[in-house]
């Protein structure tokens, strides 16, 4: 059997790579992560933030705090899919009906 001279350093450099491609996987598996983590973070600050902003309108008698959180919910989800399922237009036709605050129809 004939074995070439550089055969050794071959295998070497190939384990080099594979050691470089398992690091580069790996920080891309962690930068992943964390970018979802942030994002997690964000959306859940945001939700809460939402929640105090209803909880003042509820103190304020302009809408409880759960009719706020949906009507914010509707319009992201509008926004995103450009459109409404019939009850929850019917529900926020309603929501307009019982309230002649401006500031609710603007939202």
């Amino acid at each position: 059997m004939i074995v070439s001279k550089n055969t050794r350093p071959l295998v070497e450099n190939r384990r080099v790579v594979y050691a470089i491609a398992i690091v580069a996987v790996i920080v891309l598996l962690v930068s992943v992560f964390w970018v979802r983590q942030r994002q997690h973070q964000a959306e859940a600050a945001q939700l809460q933030q939402i929640h105090h902003i209803g909880k003042a309108w509820e103190q304020g008698g302009r809408l409880s705090e759960s009719d706020y959180v949906r009507v914010r919910s509707l319009s992201t989800q509008i926004m995103q899919t450009g459109a409404v399922t019939d009850p929850e237009l019917n529900w926020l036709l309603g929501l307009l009906k019982e309230h002649s605050d401006s500031i609710i129809h603007a939202k």
